[in-house]
């Protein structure tokens, strides 16, 4: 649980949101459930990335489940995470895939995927 004296700024935006995204994280922000429903390529994962750091950043969450197709998977912690998450809330955040039989390729990028991280 995050207290008044975390170690943690507020939310702060890595790169600014376009109108769309910035409008229907300021509308859901604080809703006990929604569902976006954009079409690909419309912007979803970087109001869905701020969401998940301010409710962590409040308190409200400590953990996040997503769900995603084969294709994308490795999108969130590879590229989109480092992208648009804080620096001080990557320091505190691990990732998992599930996989029953990973490929040899899949394992490495498993294993380099336990921690959100730029990959400079």
């Amino acid at each position: 649980m995050i207290t008044s004296d975390s170690k943690f700024p507020p939310l702060t935006h890595v790169f600014k949101p376009m109108a769309h995204q910035l409008e229907i994280f300021n509308r859901t922000k604080d809703l006990e459930y929604y569902g976006l429903f954009w079409d690909m390529g419309a912007g979803k994962t970087k109001p869905l990335l701020d969401t998940m750091t301010y409710l962590f950043l409040t308190g409200k969450i400590d953990g996040v489940l997503i769900i995603s197709d084969k294709g994308a998977y490795l999108n969130w912690p590879l590229e989109e995470i480092p992208k648009h998450v804080q620096p001080e809330i990557k320091e505190v955040m691990r990732i998992a895939k599930w996989t029953t039989n990973p490929t040899k390729a899949e394992a490495r990028i498993l294993h380099k995927m336990h921690k959100a991280e730029d990959n400079v």
